[in-house]
């Protein structure tokens, strides 16, 4: 009979999907803040607004990669339990 407890993520599991959410949520913002700064007619080329436009450009790959390290690191960790299972 198959063992129903529920497994829980490691700690780099955890750590890596918290960094790539915590990233892909702030480039999202991002993007929304940048849409209703167009929409407000505001001067993109001063002050922070330049940092501003540029973070989602980087923010949205190195969440793709986290995103990637953390299946990775799922599925190491779900093969090594099969394994262990099977004896």
């Amino acid at each position: 009979m198959p063992n129903d407890t529920p497994v829980r993520p490691n700690r780099i599991e955890r750590i890596l999907g918290v960094m790539a959410a915590t990233v892909i949520g702030i480039a999202i913002v991002d993007i929304i803040v940048l849409l209703i700064a167009g929409v407000a007619k505001v001067d993109l080329g001063d002050g922070v607004w330049p940092i501003v436009r540029i973070l989602p450009l980087t923010a949205l790959p190195i969440g793709f990669l986290l995103l990637v390290g953390f299946i990775i690191a799922t599925g190491l960790r779900r093969r090594r339990e099969s394994l262990d299972a099977r004896g």
